[in-house]
């Protein structure tokens, strides 16, 4: 008799050999922050994880450091864009092109300056996730913002990139910046409404 599905993949996750999330962060000229999340990465996440980082146009040696990263890194994945607009689109664009490369059945957004001290966190939060039959947990947005929760320090189900308004681009006004209500991320809770989702 063959094995359920569920006690496949549980093996294959202790073996290491499946992925389960996928993390992504857009850079542009923050990699001490973000080496710092590395670190916190590897020492706090107890699943196996690929960061996946577009950066945004920052410097030469920024770049090349981000390359050493990489290469002695191999859950570490690189990609590059440059800026032609407001820093805030640009942010929501590189973190549309990355949700084109996720893979795994979770995905979290970090800001390149955030910081992990929680062990096991990606435990914790898939937990809530699957507990609640939720599609996103996250940070509490700032006070006084709205009430949705802020993307920038976040876990997702992958099965809402299926939705096809799912994006982080602003929307950008007749002045070439994003609407102060329509940000990096702002469509997120539209598609949260309009589906269901929770």
């Amino acid at each position: 008799m063959p094995l359920p599905p569920a006690i496949i993949i549980a093996f294959l996750l202790i073996l290491g050999v499946l992925l389960l999330i996928d993390i992504l962060v857009v850079n542009y000229k923050t990699i001490a922050f973000l080496e710092l999340l590395i670190h916190c990465l590897k020492k706090y996440t107890s699943n196996s994880f690929r960061l996946i980082i577009c950066d945004n146009g920052s410097n030469l040696n920024e770049i090349n450091g981000l390359k050493q990263i990489t290469k002695t890194n191999k859950n570490i994945i690189l990609y590059q864009r440059k800026q032609k607009h407001h820093p805030s689109y640009e942010h929501g664009k590189s973190l549309d092109k990355l949700i084109q490369k996720v893979k795994a059945p979770y995905f979290a957004v970090f800001d390149a300056d955030a910081t992990i001290l929680c062990k096991d966190w990606d435990v914790k939060l898939i937990n809530i996730l699957n507990q609640k039959n939720a599609y996103l947990v996250g940070s509490p947005a700032p006070l006084g913002k709205r009430k949705f929760t802020s993307y920038f320090v976040s876990i997702f189900k992958s099965e809402v990139i299926q939705y096809k308004d799912f994006m982080f681009s602003p929307k950008i006004g007749a002045d070439g910046k994003p609407l102060s209500n329509k940000d990096t991320g702002w469509s997120i809770e539209k598609v949260f409404k309009k589906y269901n989702l929770k």
